[in-house]
């Protein structure tokens, strides 16, 4: 499985860390490297249709605060941030959250860059 995070360590296999990278750089609207509150929001409502709601978003960025030491940063998602959360949906099961982001942003199953 090219999500997968068995025989990593723990950790995203190598092709799926570079396409999240690609994915958090673009949802970087001003490209200071980080995803700011409105930013998560806009890559929410385009990966699942709608924002995340307030409560659900301190929640993500708590887990993230107390697990991963600067995946937040002045109350910003750093890129090592969001590569921990979608680590931490693999080894929860929840490859499709990560997939569904991935095909979002055009990847096919194999990590290429669809053609559309």
């Amino acid at each position: 499985a090219v999500v997968s995070t068995q025989s990593t360590g723990g950790r995203l296999k190598p092709l799926c860390a570079e396409s999240l990278r690609r994915v958090f750089r673009i949802s970087d609207l001003d490209n200071d490297g980080f995803l700011s509150d409105y930013e998560l929001n806009e890559f929410q409502k385009r990966c699942f249709n709608g924002p995340l709601p307030q409560s659900n978003l301190m929640e993500v960025k708590n887990l993230i605060r107390k697990y991963c030491d600067v995946g937040i940063i002045d109350n910003k998602l750093s890129e090592v941030g969001f590569l921990f959360l979608h680590t931490i949906f693999i080894q929860r099961g929840r490859h499709e959250t990560t997939w569904t982001v991935l095909r979002k942003f055009g990847y096919t199953d194999q990590l290429d860059l669809s053609e559309e």
